[in-house]
């Protein structure tokens, strides 16, 4: 007796141990990789953001030289010189003839720059200064002084004056000749379009920027916490010593932790400096993280409370197990009803569970089985469509806002909008055929903006004897594109694309068709011969996908039928059974 005890005690443990022993390399696993995930993602963060404060500072830099050099040549200019040498006995006449040159010059300097807000030429002969913005002035003394106070340092190319940053150059230059200059040009920096330009560098609630020159003393940031910006800018300072241009480092302030990438120019006069939240960066991975750790300790609670009631389901007595065995006789399947019992008979339910289960998926298994293989396939041809034009779209919106076509810019991305709209907010496979052409349309606005001058589109309205028709999510989309991308490839105008909706027996009827002159008679029958086949070594992408996905939905009578249009193309007819499911 004592011996069949220490026996049965002796299961439960062993179940304990066996589950642990699967569960928790799996755990720990989930951990390891969740933590190499943070460490990815952190790397990849930092260098994104290396990347774009680099090149942010190179180009800023770069429109800085070209500023100064627009300077260098302008302040050599014949009637600067004129104006400012011997603009006292010049008669009214020719010295405000002058003025509107240099004017106009001046403009065309502040127009080489949207960092450029005014650019100014001080006169001092003349008590004058000719502005971009403000044109011809009385000259202000305490912004003068400031020009000739900066140019006598002569230490960096930006200086600060009341919350204002310009480029100073006087005539004849202070460091060569000691004495007041004749005249000087100035270049007031935009400071609003230089923080728009940094807003780049904002995308999380609690990061920030700061952009400074400790020469000038002079500061650009953005952040929440002023302090922050300042102890982030002083560390910066530090770590800039030891590596030299530019770095990424942790950066720990009260109990947060920061990524700050920081960047100098090539003299060391500017340096900017990024900082990013990680718990903003990597919020949800430590979500995860701390999920897998209750899930964890879930588990092994779970694991203790399952194995204690397999420990008794194992026990059980066999007069339970005749009568279920006789009523599986008389043709009821069912399980054995759990007992609080346990004893050496237990195994035995295991076992006559285990049985009627098999009968039952035996008895199902021909149905689940073909459910759920249609099932898959559907997903698998769905997963296939992506819209292939992504990259396009991208080039078209850029030359329409280089060619600064605003208006068409704006159309273009609500069409944008609309198109990713549709196919990102949900995951049904199935909607009204209404919203698919909503879409269909989207994505041809999209491309008749594209292709505006060579190819037009004409689209039927919806009758409303298919308005109730529901169709599979994607499925037009893909005839279209093979419109564009290979029936009109080549035209170079007058290109035509033409959908029609009809209501006909015993079919609804989709028809897409185009005027491309590439398509042959053998390429159609080669067309046809493919949607035919049904080998899995098959393709399925473009108008096989959407041959196959009709039949899988409507069933084989439905699909695409394939023909030479009147207008010399392709012709592609979707032809929707009206008996299919749905559309009785």
């Amino acid at each position: 007796m004592n011996q069949d005890r220490r026996l049965k005690l002796s299961i439960y443990p062993k179940i304990v141990f066996v589950f642990l022993l699967v569960i928790v390399p799996i755990c720990t696993l989930g951990l390891v990789v969740n933590q190499k995930g943070k460490e990815s993602v952190k790397q990849q963060l930092s260098k994104q953001l290396e990347v774009s404060v680099q090149n942010f500072m190179e180009s800023f830099n770069a429109e800085l030289e070209l500023m100064s050099k627009h300077q260098r040549e302008f302040i050599l200019d014949k009637d600067l010189q004129n104006i400012s040498f011997g603009g006292s006995v010049m008669d009214p006449y020719e010295m405000t003839r002058r003025m509107l040159y240099i004017e106009e010059k001046l403009g065309m300097i502040q127009g080489s720059s949207s960092l450029i807000r005014n650019v100014s030429a001080y006169i001092p002969v003349l008590n004058r200064v000719i502005s971009s913005l403000t044109s011809v002035t009385t000259l202000p003394v305490e912004e003068y002084q400031m020009v000739t106070n900066a140019s006598k340092k002569h230490m960096s190319k930006v200086v600060e004056w009341k919350g204002r940053l310009f480029i100073v150059l006087p005539y004849p230059s202070l460091t060569i000749y000691n004495k007041a200059p004749s005249y000087a040009l100035s270049i007031e920096l935009n400071v609003d379009m230089l923080k728009q330009k940094l807003e780049q560098f904002t995308n999380y609630g609690n990061g920030g920027y700061v952009l400074w020159n400790d020469e000038q003393n002079w500061t650009v940031s953005k952040g929440e916490d002023r302090k922050l910006t300042a102890a982030i800018q002083s560390s910066s300072r530090s770590i800039g010593i030891d590596q030299a241009l530019s770095g990424v480092y942790p950066y720990r302030y009260d109990s947060s932790r920061y990524i700050v990438v920081h960047r100098s120019t090539p003299k060391g006069d500017m340096t900017l400096a990024v900082y990013v939240p990680e718990e903003e960066v990597l919020g949800q991975l430590s979500t995860y993280g701390n999920w897998f750790w209750i899930i964890s300790i879930l588990s092994i609670v779970v694991i203790l409370i399952f194995s204690a009631w397999i420990y008794r389901l194992i026990h059980r007595p066999m007069s339970q197990l005749v009568r279920s065995l006789r009523k599986v006789e008389r043709g009821v399947l069912e399980k054995m009803p759990v007992t609080r019992r346990a004893d050496e008979f237990s195994y035995l339910y295991t076992q006559f569970n285990s049985m009627v289960e098999q009968l039952n998926v035996l008895i199902h298994q021909v149905y689940e089985q073909r459910i759920r293989s249609q099932s898959s396939e559907l997903k698998q041809l769905q997963s296939q469509i992506n819209p292939h034009f992504l990259y396009n779209t991208y080039f078209t919106l850029y030359r329409l806002a280089k060619m600064q076509e605003i208006d068409k810019v704006v159309l273009f991305c609500e069409h944008l909008g609309s198109y990713f709209q549709y196919i990102t907010r949900s995951a049904a496979d199935v909607v009204p055929i209404e919203l698919e052409l909503q879409h269909s349309r989207s994505y041809m606005d999209i491309q008749g903006i594209r292709f505006s001058d060579r190819i037009e589109v004409s689209c039927d309205e919806l009758p409303e004897a298919m308005a109730e028709l529901q169709v599979p999510k994607l499925f037009l989309q893909p005839i279209l594109e093979n419109a564009y991308n290979h029936g009109l490839e080549n035209v170079k105008s007058e290109g035509r694309i033409i959908v029609s909706l009809r209501s006909n027996e015993p079919f609804y009827q989709l028809i897409v068709e185009d005027n491309g002159k590439a398509l042959t008679d053998e390429t159609i029958e080669e067309l046809r011969n493919k949607l035919k086949y049904r080998g899995d070594e098959l393709e399925t992408t473009g108008l096989i996908n959407v041959h196959r996905r009709i039949q899988i939905f409507f069933g084989p009578k439905s699909g695409i039928e394939l023909g030479r249009s009147e207008l010399g193309g392709l012709k592609v007819s979707v032809n929707i059974s009206r008996n299919a499911r749905g559309n009785e």
